[in-house]
């Protein structure tokens, strides 16, 4: 069964620049606003019985975050259910392998993600890959796989996996 993760910050919600105090006041993450297509897109897979979707979202510690998102994620996508938050700066294929309890991921483990750390993190682990380009990042060469800003592209290349 294929597991589909999405990113929280930049993926399925904006991302806005912002100091660590901004990052850290109240509602700074609960009042971010929606990605809708990629947003839509992950609501109406998680409705499907052949496929586990996941919000896998790093968090900062010593303020709201993790209650924030938490919040987001109730208002925004009450479909999601399988919510997995990790300490910011966690490797999340480790992470995510430590849940799963497995040895390692497949390409049936399929990271949606803004951000080329985690998605070679993800790769180096033996899962599939997708940088979300969300018109801030993907400028520079850092992650040499799969990318896309468009939810049809993303629809074929979550297909394209065995």
């Amino acid at each position: 069964m294929k597991r589909i993760f999405f990113d929280l910050d930049g993926t399925l919600a904006e991302w806005k620049e912002a100091g660590m105090r901004e990052l850290k006041s109240r509602g700074y993450f609960l009042n971010l606003d929606p990605q809708t297509e990629i947003l839509d897109f992950a609501r109406k897979l998680a409705k499907k019985d052949n496929i586990e979707v996941y919000i896998l979202s790093a968090f900062l510690t010593d303020c709201t975050a993790l209650e924030d998102k938490n919040m987001w994620c109730d208002m925004k996508a009450p479909e999601i259910k399988n919510r997995n938050f990790v300490l910011n700066g966690t490797n999340k294929a480790l992470s995510v392998m430590k849940i799963l309890q497995k040895k390692s991921l497949t390409d049936e483990d399929i990271l949606v993600d803004d951000y080329s750390k985690n998605l070679n993190e993800w790769k180096k682990y033996g899962g599939k890959a997708i940088k979300w380009l969300n018109g801030k990042n993907g400028r520079g060469l850092k992650f040499e796989g799969p990318r896309t800003g468009n939810v049809d592209e993303l629809a074929r290349l979550i297909s394209s996996v065995a």
